[in-house]
């Protein structure tokens, strides 16, 4: 890599398409819903698989989505970002402009690509254009589709995504009216990244890069800004404040339009036609499909994400006595599914045995045994990352 006028040249040819993972989630499974769903009468039970049914539709549309997104993505690009639970990506300008945002690491960086390198002025253009992706990065509350471009349309209204998290040189924060500046001086200061790609089109093209760095406690920031709700919605469902937050930081990362391709969305990552069909009726006595739009309203997000989690834990494992003995099930299920969890603990999905299985047993000693028995790393992983998390909003749990 070497540096000229505050450009950085790699020459980097090759293809890089980026994994990404199918999650497990407590939505996965619902054994209980069918069984609720089969003893109902004819009349309800034919609305209810209509709506099943759309829940269907909606989930092929998804996917379609993503891989006519996924295709474009790839036909450009050499290191091919999508969006995620923890990754805010958007592309513009016909697949030519990137925003991404890691809500995990506090990274921000927009990259642009120069299509014809040797056109006079076709640089500076890019750098514009970055600066641009800059500049809105500071600025843009967020997009309910993430799967389409991020040509101006489709923002939700609101708070930015970045507001407060991101500080000057002087360590001032950065508002809307100064972020021009903020990424000019970005570009200025840290200079540009150029890379020489070759993507699946087989044509050569020059990628500009820019980034720049969230304040070191963003994550807390962030849940700060989610405080009022959580607070809200643990109280009402009787639920650890700390159970709540830990989920949301590990779902999320505090992202509010966090999205995955189950499909989940939002701060808790909520499953619209399982968990978040289930909170909905348990909140409102109403069966619903839920769009993402609904789902990336914080409130909203943070209401079913709580509704489900008091569902696991006083419906679904009422007969296990204390919340210290319930809550690795209930994080479990949240994550693997509650008959995931059952089969786990008692060697069948059957409810009924699982109070039986888990008397006596402490806290740990569920844990060390969900560790050996679940059978997805994905959820073993996600249960103790859930609760070594806890402890880090004690603070707020008073």
């Amino acid at each position: 890599m070497r540096k000229i006028a505050g450009v950085s040249f790699v020459c980097c040819v090759g293809i890089l398409s980026l994994a990404f993972p199918m999650k497990c989630h407590a939505q996965k499974e619902n054994d209980q819903f069918d069984s609720f769903v089969r003893g109902q009468d004819s009349l309800f039970t034919q609305f209810a698989d209509s709506i099943t049914n759309q829940y269907g539709a909606f989930v092929k549309q998804q996917l379609a989505d993503f891989q006519k997104f996924k295709e474009e993505i790839d036909r450009y690009w050499d290191d091919a970002v999508y969006p995620s639970n923890k990754d805010y990506v958007e592309y513009s300008d016909s697949f030519q402009s990137r925003l991404h945002i890691d809500f995990e690491k506090g990274d921000v960086r927009a990259s642009v690509l120069i299509d014809d390198p040797g056109a006079p002025g076709s640089f500076e253009a890019a750098k514009a254009k970055l600066t641009g992706e800059l500049q809105r990065a500071i600025t843009s509350p967020g997009r309910d589709k993430p799967y389409e471009l991020a040509d101006g349309a489709g923002e939700i209204g609101g708070r930015a995504l970045l507001a407060g998290q991101v500080v000057d040189s002087r360590g001032r924060v950065v508002n809307a009216g100064q972020a021009v500046q903020y990424a000019r001086d970005v570009i200025a200061s840290a200079g540009i990244t150029a890379d020489t790609i070759i993507s699946k089109d087989n044509r050569r093209r020059i990628k500009l890069t820019g980034d720049f760095k969230l304040v070191p406690d963003h994550l807390k920031k962030r849940a700060r800004e989610h405080l009022p709700y959580a607070s809200q919605f643990a109280k009402q469902y009787n639920l650890d404040l700390r159970l709540v937050l830990a989920i949301m930081h590990t779902e999320s990362y505090f992202n509010p339009r966090a999205t995955s391709r189950i499909p989940a969305f939002g701060l808790m990552q909520v499953v619209p036609g399982t968990a978040g069909r289930d909170a909905y009726k348990k909140v409102y006595g109403v069966d619903k499909l839920l769009g993402p739009d609904y789902l990336y309203d914080p409130r909203n997000n943070v209401e079913l994400g709580c509704a489900y989690l008091n569902i696991l834990r006083f419906a679904y494992l009422k007969d296990i006595a204390g919340d210290q003995e319930a809550y690795p099930c209930v994080i479990a299920s949240y994550n693997g599914g509650i008959g995931t969890v059952c089969k786990a603990l008692t060697g069948t999905k059957s409810l009924s045995n699982i109070a039986g299985s888990t008397k006596g047993a402490s806290s740990d000693e569920l844990v060390q045994q969900l560790n050996r028995k679940l059978p997805y790393q994905e959820t073993r992983d996600y249960l103790n990352k859930v609760l070594e998390r806890m402890a880090l909003y004690n603070e707020w749990a008073r």
